[in-house]
């Protein structure tokens, strides 16, 4: 029998925890969307046995989270297991990538047909939720820059903009913002990366979505961390004007420690860099736009697989100090008002193995839900357990 449709008691410290109703039972076949955006089913209550957390003092308006829900790895009942466990933790936001090759394989005057498909059925599973989406939208076809692997350059940055705009068109209602790219400044995801480079790529796109669709919001690309350096330069380049909020993620550079911890010697891996950024946008005449934090996160492991030469940044914490982080970084992100979106990375645990990849999850691999995931219904949902409670993670 699948451990999906198991009603199975998960352990948070010592506290033995009931699973939520949206992990043990049975869910029904996906209904075709509503022609209106559905409104979004009730958070899921509290109940004796699970963890209880103080409630956030503040936070950004949208508190969401990272959903690969286009990646083969999950079937149908895994996506609406997941789907169902961000409606039931109250998150109205989802961040999803999606590479443009799976759109556009074969060259610019066709859009396949399968690729859209799948596009279309994940966003209508989505949507019929009441969920709203975030599309990363990168990784071009090898028509376009040569190369078959994601971190591959458009030599056309123009087409990358009509590509976008062309998604931008088609789901008007299920996608209301586009994040153009994913950390291009790591050579992982834009080859032989420059801020040129990019910025080419954001003038092209921006201009051409907002014609399309004037409603979508245009997330400008994050760098890893919060790089000023890297969004000074964009600007002398000419990308202000070419995005309507600023994307960074915030996770912290020796990632065992808290959203509240600095260093001045590597400012652009700690969250308090964004007062920086918010004076360099008001320098360069943006003061008024917004900033979205599209990953940030914490892994919950014990280091021991990486033995002991253990890097800065491959560094876990428990999973009770992983929930306890998220609460707390929606408190330190939202001391700037310019910070509107925080988007947890990510949705489950996986099976890479390299322990820090693979316990970023707010739900195991098998779709148990972590502490974080009482976070998240915390912090997105304000389900946080009797009022009074004093103890993070347990249940007085």
């Amino acid at each position: 029998m699948s451990v999906l449709a198991v009603l199975c008691p998960v352990l948070v410290g010592f506290a033995l925890v009931s699973a939520p109703a949206w992990w043990s039972d049975p869910q029904p076949e996906i209904p075709a969307p509503a022609v209106t955006q559905p409104s979004a089913p009730p958070v899921s209550s509290w109940r004796p046995g699970e963890p209880v957390f103080r409630a956030p003092s503040r936070k950004p308006e949208i508190v969401g989270i990272n959903y690969h829900g286009i990646w083969s790895d999950k079937s149908p009942e895994q996506r609406a297991r997941i789907l169902d466990s961000f409606v039931a933790a109250g998150t109205t936001w989802v961040r999803m990538d999606i590479a443009w090759a799976s759109l556009q394989p074969n060259g610019p005057d066709q859009f396949d047909p399968k690729g859209v498909a799948a596009l279309d059925e994940r966003l209508q599973e989505i949507r019929s939720r009441g969920l709203k989406t975030l599309i990363m939208f990168y990784w071009p076809p090898e028509w376009s820059s040569g190369t078959s692997a994601k971190n591959g350059v458009p030599k056309d940055p123009e087409q990358y903009g009509e590509a976008a705009a062309w998604l931008a068109a088609r789901w008007p209602d299920e996608v209301q913002a586009i994040e153009l790219w994913n950390e291009p400044d790591l050579d992982a995801f834009l080859a032989n990366t420059s801020v040129a480079t990019y910025t080419e790529l954001l003038k092209a796109a921006y201009p051409k979505i907002k014609a399309a669709n004037p409603a979508m919001t245009v997330v400008a690309g994050a760098p890893t961390g919060i790089n000023t350096d890297w969004y000074q330069e964009m600007y002398a380049l000419g990308g202000g004007g070419h995005f309507d909020a600023l994307g960074i993620h915030p996770y912290i550079g020796r990632t065992d420690q808290p959203p509240t911890a600095w260093d001045p010697n590597f400012p652009q891996y700690y969250m308090g860099n964004i007062a920086n950024l918010v004076a360099l946008m008001a320098r360069n005449g943006d003061s008024g736009k917004q900033i979205w934090a599209t990953e940030y996160g914490w892994s919950s492991h014990d280091n021991s697989s990486y033995g002991p030469d253990l890097p800065p940044w491959k560094r876990g914490v428990s999973e009770q100090l992983q929930a306890d982080y998220l609460i707390e970084a929606q408190q330190v992100l939202a001391q700037w008002p310019q910070v509107k979106a925080s988007f947890w990375y990510t949705d489950r645990n996986g099976t890479t193995g390299d322990a820090q990849e693979d316990n970023l999850g707010v739900l195991t691999y098998d779709l148990a839900p972590k502490p974080s995931w009482y976070a998240l219904r915390c912090a997105a949902g304000s389900v946080c357990g009797p009022t009074g409670a004093t103890t993070p993670g347990t249940a007085d």
